[in-house]
């Protein structure tokens, strides 16, 4: 997911760096093309965060925070913009929060309190969302075959083949990194450019609306289905297609779908990005991300369970996907 607060100033938390920065490897579960992570919160609170690097601030589930914490009500009510058109009001806690993860403590000046679980059309189960303050400037690499998230040193050895670089720096600080790709369509388009890596999406490859009027795909694209799906600021209406290839470094992948917006405004509407990455494509990586020096490297990973071999139509509580067959060198 991709965030922004507008009536805060730009700069949410006063952040603290994590405890003990030498390695770390934090177990983590895929659910729904989610990460989700163990977590403390405010010392004694058990609960499950999922991790979301478009995420600037911690934010807790409104119902969690009712039955652990205090009255909702009483916090001050804020705007926060996100995929939908429009902005949702949540309620905005100016305290210091603790909580930790593995052994990976960590405080923030202040957080976001909201109904998290609307947001992931599902039932009770996540307590919140946990981004850019738990992460800091460090070395992350994000293991989805074996469902461990590990924070390196910076003497370690980067892993597979760099990417290429670069951050988009958002409105409120929070540096968001971006990798370059190429899709080619119908065998004669061809969209290139630099796409925002989302790990709070459980998509694959969605392009922005402004991308998608660029490239007149609305007249050019066989669409196989269109979807609605809820997020901060109400509903990204996605349209899904197939592409006939894709580059990302020298790895080639044929006939892999993609998703456009058709939203006039919110984070896939018009961005200084041509569109972003989530866990369904990336889950067939090993993915490492420098935080501190805007760097991607990306090791291929057999990890194709649960993905259909055919595109199939879904509802928001489940995710059209896409095979992925194994890359080819080009």
């Amino acid at each position: 997911m991709i965030f922004s607060l507008t009536s805060l100033s730009n700069r949410l938390n006063e952040q603290w760096s994590a405890e003990n920065k030498s390695d770390k490897k934090i177990p983590f579960k895929l659910r729904r093309n989610l990460i989700y992570l163990n977590a403390k919160v405010a010392d004694t609170i058990d609960t499950q965060l999922v991790f979301d690097t478009g995420c600037p601030y911690l934010i807790l589930d409104s119902l969690l925070y009712a039955q652990k914490i205090g009255l909702v009500d009483t916090l001050k009510k804020a705007l926060i913009s996100g995929i939908g058109d429009f902005h949702d009001t949540v309620r905005f806690c100016a305290e210091q929060m603790g909580y930790s993860i593995g052994s990976n403590k960590q405080k923030v000046g202040s957080y976001i309190v909201m109904n998290v679980n609307t947001l992931l059309n599902r039932r009770q189960i996540a307590g919140g969302l946990v981004g850019a303050d738990f992460i800091g400037n460090r070395r992350v690499v994000i293991d989805y075959k074996n469902s461990v998230i590990e924070f390196l040193n910076r003497s370690k050895k980067h892993i597979g083949k760099r990417v290429g670089s670069g951050f988009l720096n958002a409105d409120n600080g929070t540096m968001m990194p971006m990798i370059p790709l190429e899709i080619r369509v119908k065998g004669k388009i061809t969209i290139k450019g630099n796409f925002l890596i989302d790990l709070g999406s459980s998509h694959g490859i969605i392009l922005t609306a402004e991308t998608a009027k660029a490239y007149n795909l609305k007249e050019t694209v066989f669409h196989l289905n269109e979807q609605e799906v809820r997020g901060i600021g109400g509903v990204a209406k996605l349209k899904h297609f197939m592409a006939d290839s894709l580059f990302v470094c020298d790895y080639k992948y044929g006939d892999v779908g993609v998703k456009y917006s058709t939203n006039e405004a919110g984070a896939l509407s018009k961005a200084p990005f041509v569109g972003t990455v989530g866990n369904d494509f990336l889950k067939n990586f090993k993915v490492e991300i420098d935080f501190g020096q805007g760097i991607v490297w990306l090791q291929e990973e057999k990890f194709n369970t649960g993905i259909s071999p055919n595109p199939y139509v879904a509802s928001a509580l489940s995710p059209t996907r896409a095979y992925y067959p194994p890359a080819q060198k080009f």
